[in-house]
């Protein structure tokens, strides 16, 4: 599962929806993120340093990996764009690495 920043500002923001989150991350098998979702993670949650953002990967046991090569991430980023993807980066992080984007749970289920 690819760990976008939506995800990390949404877990690491909320501590409800990270408890929420909690079975879905340990179920999730191959947990991994890029650099971008990580600077993107501390650019997006105000007081939050790039070590929280290490060490909560690490008490996630989500991997930190490098981007894919440029002439993958160019095709990957050409297709998400025709699928009308947003998020190219993230798209074609988690192409590349042949994962789903891990979608983090509503706080609000009871």
């Amino acid at each position: 599962m690819y760990f976008n920043s939506q995800a990390l500002i949404a877990l690491m923001g909320d501590p409800a929806r990270a408890e929420a989150a909690a079975p879905a991350i340990a179920a999730s098998t191959r947990r991994f993120t890029s650099p971008v979702a990580v600077i993107e993670t501390v650019t997006g949650l105000a007081g939050v340093t790039i070590e929280q953002v290490e060490e909560f990967l690490d008490a996630q046991g989500i991997e930190l990996r490098d981007m894919p090569p440029a002439h993958r991430m160019i095709t990957a980023a050409v297709t998400a764009l025709a699928e009308g993807s947003p998020r190219l980066l993230d798209a074609a992080c988690a192409d590349y690495y042949e994962s789903e984007t891990f979608v983090v749970p509503d706080a609000a289920q009871d």
